[in-house]
């Protein structure tokens, strides 16, 4: 990793220290596109339709937001695509749940770039080094947009109004 990136992971488990703790849940642990399968019953009623959700091996309690971590690969750059989902999902996340959401894709991206340069895996190693050159750059967007202030938005889109937490730096 770039000493910028090193900086920036420990600054963010830092600010991990100071978030107040989020309610446990069941999580998946590897919740992906990958993971979830779905069959089109081609016969134009989508309740027909099928849907599963497969690998389970990671799974274990922890804060649901555990398990938006790769999804957010899905919806960054995409505001709709977010919009979409919380629609979905019932509700916007709490500052502290969007400041998590940050921290842990930046810790996942860390883990990547270990696991796929130690077993010989240049795609995940790739997708690793991307997913934090782009948290690194939208902090530093986000930072320089709140004049310094640290506000912080949900990579990919704006704030939810009334809903920012400190922006993990």
């Amino acid at each position: 990793m770039a000493p910028e990136d090193e900086d920036f992971v420990r600054e963010l488990v830092q600010q991990a220290r100071s978030l107040p703790p989020l309610e446990w849940v069941e999580t998946h642990g590897d919740f992906q596109l990958r993971n979830i399968l779905h069959a089109d019953a081609n016969d134009g009623d989508e309740a027909d339709d099928f849907i599963a959700v497969i690998d389970f091996e990671r799974s274990e309690p922890g804060p649901a937001v555990r398990d938006l971590v790769r999804l957010s690969d899905a919806w960054a750059g995409r505001p709709g695509l977010y919009s979409a989902f919380l629609a979905g999902y019932g509700r916007t996340l709490t500052g502290a749940e969007e400041a998590r959401l940050v921290i842990d894709a930046v810790l996942d991206a860390v883990s990547g770039i270990s696991f796929g340069a130690s077993h010989g895996d240049p795609e995940l190693v790739e997708r690793g080094r991307r997913t934090l050159a782009r948290l690194r750059a939208e902090h530093h967007a986000h930072s320089v947009q709140a004049g310094g202030s640290r506000k912080r938005a949900e990579p990919g889109r704006p704030s939810t109004a009334g809903q920012q937490a400190p922006r993990p730096h």
